[in-house]
Order: C-alpha cells, then sequence, then structure tokens
C-alpha cells in the first residue's frame, strides 16, 4: 500500500470510487482557503470522498461501491449494529443526502476489500457546520471502538495519542463496550484468563517483570515463570521501531505497560507485536 500522499493512495481511491463525481465533481485535494469549503478539508494531501452509507460492519459506503474501512478499529460484533447506527447520526442520518469526509491514507485492503482511511467530517448543526470530528477519534470516545493498530508497514497516524486518549476517557467511564467485562482489559498476572482468549484481540496489562534481548526477537516477560506466565514478543525490526518510540528497556523495565494484540498459547499466553504502537505505558505508570 501506498504512502499517506503517495500518488498510488489518490489513484487507488479515484479507481474505487468511480461515480464519485456525479455526486461531489470529482475525488480531489483538499480544497484551498476561501473557496467555499469547510476547513476540514483544507489539507493539500487529501481527498474528499462522498459517503452514500454505513455498512454492517462499521464501515463506510462511498459512490460507486467502493467501502472505506476506518483504520486502526476494532469493534467486537456485538457492538456493531450500534456503531454503524452512531456513524448514520454522525453523518446527517439513515437516508441523509450523502455526507463528505476528508480521507487520508489508513491502511492496507482488508479480506472484505475496504480500503483503510482516517477519516474526517464537518458536522451539521443547524445551518452551520462545526470544526472538522476525526470519526475514528469520534467512535473511540463514544466506547463504539477499541484502537486496533495496522501493521508496522503502515506509518502511525497523527493522530495515535489522541486517539489513545479518547478510549483512556470512555474506558474509564466505561461507556458502551467498557461496561461489558468481557472487553476489559486483562491483568497479566491472570495468565490461565488471558489464554482462555486465545485466538482473539485482546489488551492486557501488567508490570513488565524482566527483559531479554536477543539479536532476532526480544521477549517482555510478565513473571518469573516464562513457561507460564505472560510474555510478549518483539521481532527485532518491530524492537527496534519500539525503542525509536522511546520504549527503551529502561523505560519499561518494571513499568506497568499495556499491549494489545492477538492472544497465542506459548505454554503462557504469548501476544507478538505486529506494530509498535501495540505496546505504550498505561496511564497507571508504574508497578505499585
Amino acid at each position: 500500500m501506498a504512502r499517506h500522499g503517495a500518488p498510488g493512495w489518490r489513484t487507488l481511491v479515484m479507481a474505487m470510487s468511480m461515480g464519485l463525481c456525479g455526486v461531489t465533481g470529482q475525488v480531489m485535494a483538499g480544497a484551498p482557503a476561501g473557496d467555499g469549503a469547510p476547513v476540514c478539508w483544507s489539507a493539500p494531501d487529501d481527498v474528499r470522498l462522498a459517503v452514500m452509507g454505513v455498512t454492517g460492519q462499521g464501515a463506510l459506503l462511498l459512490a460507486g461501491g467502493a467501502v472505506a474501512r476506518l483504520a486502526w478499529l476494532d469493534t467486537p460484533e456485538p457492538w456493531l449494529p450500534a456503531r454503524k447506527a452512531a456513524l448514520e447520526q454522525l453523518l446527517g442520518g439513515a437516508g441523509a443526502p450523502p455526507s463528505e469526509i476528508r480521507a487520508r491514507n489508513g491502511g492496507a485492503h482488508d479480506r472484505w476489500g475496504g480500503f483503510g482511511v482516517v477519516a474526517d467530517v464537518a458536522v451539521a448543526r443547524g445551518d452551520a457546520k462545526e470544526p472538522c470530528v476525526n470519526v475514528q477519534a469520534w467512535l473511540l470516545g463514544q466506547g463504539l471502538a477499541r484502537l486496533r493498530p495496522e501493521s508496522a508497514n503502515e506509518p502511525a497516524p497523527a493522530g495515535l495519542q489522541a486517539w489513545r486518549k479518547a478510549e483512556a476517557a470512555a474506558r474509564a467511564a466505561r461507556l458502551a463496550l467498557w461496561a461489558d467485562p468481557a472487553y476489559a482489559p486483562l491483568p497479566a498476572d491472570l495468565p490461565q484468563a488471558i489464554l482462555r482468549r486465545e485466538g482473539r484481540f485482546v489488551i492486557v496489562e501488567g508490570a513488565v517483570t524482566s527483559i531479554n534481548e536477543r539479536p532476532g526477537l526480544t521477549w517482555l516477560n510478565f513473571g518469573s515463570r516464562w513457561s507460564e506466565d505472560m510474555t510478549v514478543s518483539a521481532p527485532a525490526r518491530i524492537w527496534r521501531m519500539v525503542k525509536r518510540s522511546g520504549l527503551t528497556v529502561a523505560r519499561l523495565q518494571g513499568r506497568v505497560v499495556r499491549v494489545r494484540g492477538i492472544v497465542e498459547s506459548r505454554g503462557g499466553p504469548m501476544i507478538e507485536l505486529a506494530s509498535p504502537a501495540e505496546l505504550e505505558i498505561a496511564e497507571t505508570g508504574s508497578r505499585p
């Protein structure tokens, strides 16, 4: 997948959004200031897309039938209807005229053929439009999605920290999906509870007790029994990216971290990092 702003991204969007010209004129770069377009669409490297509706998976259905997946988000299946309804309301209500979003490259195609976007929308309030609302941040803040980083091949978006804060606020307030204990972060010191989620996307929190750096693979341990306790593995390329982000061995040792990913069984539960964004220092900061 081409990076944000690259010609390949624009070509892909234009090819997959055939028919858009009948709604908004064309797939185009952000409108320059002064042409009457909301400031929401003033970024030169983005594209404007017309949204015709919301799919059952909570993705955006574009003019011409293309599907734009909202990148960096995960919504458990029981909450997909609520996400769909909330998005429809944000975009003006079900059956409303097409809405325009400002979109930028957010990730590779998914198995349903949708391409990943980071999306902003200007929300109508009466006869006026308010400043841009980032759709990802809005869903996270409503408790209708969890942050789920794309692969390390996709650069972290500029809004990553804002997304983390939005998710944290919704989690603390137990909004929507966070009111269900099934989706609460799992304590790292309960390995059997984590193992019961094998093959599923989870969030785990706990103190890093030791770190074992090796040339090809680094291990973050959450207990002294490595064959039974929770561990996180990071391939060499990912570990280099983790350290470049500021999460060095010295900073991680003894700290309470939050990790998200797919649970594997390797004696004890293990999550292999696919992106450096899957690991962060938790708000609680350090081990009691």
